[in-house]
């Protein structure tokens, strides 16, 4: 016997949905160690025109709700994607001064280089 499948998943009944169409949920998690506990934190994103939700989850130690630690967690991984950015567009990987303000010098000048060059790209390109 053959079933067929629905065009979409819907939300469980009851659920709170955010703007972003997630769901967000926690749990808490027995961990081998006594000292720590740990708690999976799990969103739940149903897109339109999707059959399925897109689901992921968060190991965290933090006692903040379960919306608020994946908010966390997502600021977090747009820094670390503007860090990347960083390293390969700007090459901030060649830090060679051996003083900490010295560094940061070198950062911000190249940042404002970065910047500066995205801004005349910008201004002289036509808008193809």
């Amino acid at each position: 016997m053959i079933e067929t499948l629905p065009e979409t998943v819907e939300p469980p009944a009851g659920a709170e949905i955010e703007a972003d169409g997630a769901v967000v949920s926690g749990v808490e998690l027995l961990t081998l160690t006594v000292t720590t506990g740990r708690r999976v934190v799990a969103k739940v994103e149903f897109h339109a025109g999707e059959l399925f939700p897109r689901v992921g989850f968060v190991v965290t130690n933090l006692e903040l709700p379960s919306r608020a630690v994946v908010r966390f967690y997502n600021k977090r991984g747009t820094a670390e994607q503007w860090i990347k950015e960083g390293k390969q567009a700007v090459n901030w990987t060649r830090l060679s001064c051996h003083r900490f303000r010295g560094n940061e010098v070198r950062l911000w000048l190249s940042v404002i280089a970065y910047n500066l060059g995205n801004l005349w790209r910008r201004l002289a390109l036509p808008w193809g």
